[in-house]
């Protein structure tokens, strides 16, 4: 893709909205309730999920927890 890393975020999100996917997590789940220990619960998963040996950088707790409240937010 033109532009390599920029280029193919712009793709993705050009296509995210072309296809109405809502910018933030909240969007996707209707009444979502994320309190702090769901939070905790959810990141304790990622970690030993097995799909996350097969990612270029580890994930670690704190990084799960990160990507969550990023998704929570929108923030890209």
């Amino acid at each position: 893709i033109k532009g390599g890393f920029d280029g193919f975020a712009k793709a993705v999100i050009k296509l995210r909205k072309e296809l109405k996917v809502p910018h933030a997590l909240p969007g996707l789940i209707k009444d979502l309730d994320m309190d702090k220990n769901r939070k905790t619960l959810i990141a304790d998963m990622a970690v030993v999920d097995p799909t996350a040996g097969g990612n270029p950088v580890k994930l670690t707790k704190k990084g799960a927890l990160a990507l969550l409240e990023n998704a929570i937010v929108g923030s890209v």
